[in-house]
């Protein structure tokens, strides 16, 4: 039976015990180490390089992939899993991108977990079905909607009526506000909703809002489970001391 070499790392003792007792019961596989941190990894992989590091997700995700890589450029022959308790479709495509050869999520079964190791090693890349995690593809579709936002362009006039739907105002005061038709605003009104793809009013506050083209006057007043803020930046988007619309 060929042994498979397994190095794990995660800075939480009892999860990493829970692992290493998972993998103990498989008669192939055998413990190479077990570390706290992924600073640690390039010392023991020269002590006695595994076939697989199972890595677990740490607070300084994007250093930690830094460091991941310069391992796999080092130990060519190495093959590493990621393992989260949740993944957004951005974390799912930065691993690939990374050079990871696969991401579990923590809440699968132990023959999967089992299956996963010894897909990356023997088949290719192991990356958990995105479709068994509804959230996950909630996040996929956000991201689409968001690269169709950050291609909407509006004009200055749709711009002040943006702002001032967003202040609660009505077409008619919109109207005596900007000193303009009030058909005329119904029409910059609807360029909003087709340009945006929103459905109505509320939606494209929410849109205003979720790009960063509109600023809250108060964000603790702002239930922000109700909210999808992308973490790009938009844009010429605002911040301080720049405009809020482009």
């Amino acid at each position: 039976m060929e042994k498979i070499y397994l190095g794990i790392v995660d800075d939480e003792p009892i999860r990493r015990l829970g692992i290493v007792t998972q993998f103990k019961q498989s008669k192939k596989i055998i413990l190479s180490f077990e570390l706290n941190t992924t600073r640690e990894v390039s010392g023991a992989c020269r002590k006695r390089e595994p076939d697989v590091i199972i890595a677990v997700k740490e607070q300084a995700f994007t250093n930690q992939l830094l460091l991941l890589q310069d391992i796999k450029q080092r130990f060519t022959n190495v093959k590493v899993l990621m393992l989260m308790h949740h993944c957004t479709f951005e974390e799912m495509k930065l691993c690939k991108d990374s050079g990871m050869d696969g991401v579990i999520i923590s809440t699968c079964s132990p023959e999967e977990f089992v299956t996963g190791v010894d897909y990356v090693l023997n088949c290719g890349n192991y990356f958990h079905p995105c479709e068994k995690q509804k959230w996950m593809v909630r996040s996929e579709e956000d991201m689409r909607r968001y690269e169709h936002w950050c291609k909407v362009l509006l004009s200055e006039r749709e711009a002040d009526v943006l702002k001032l739907l967003s202040e609660g105002l009505v077409s008619k005061q919109i109207s005596d506000r900007l000193a303009i038709a009030k058909n005329t605003v119904d029409d910059h009104r609807e360029n909003l909703l087709r340009k945006t793809k929103c459905h109505n009013a509320a939606d494209l506050i929410l849109f205003a809002f979720n790009i960063g083209w509109i600023k809250p006057i108060n964000p603790d007043l702002i239930n922000s489970k109700n909210l999808y803020i992308p973490k790009p930046p938009p844009p010429c988007g605002f911040s301080d001391g720049s405009p809020w619309f482009y």
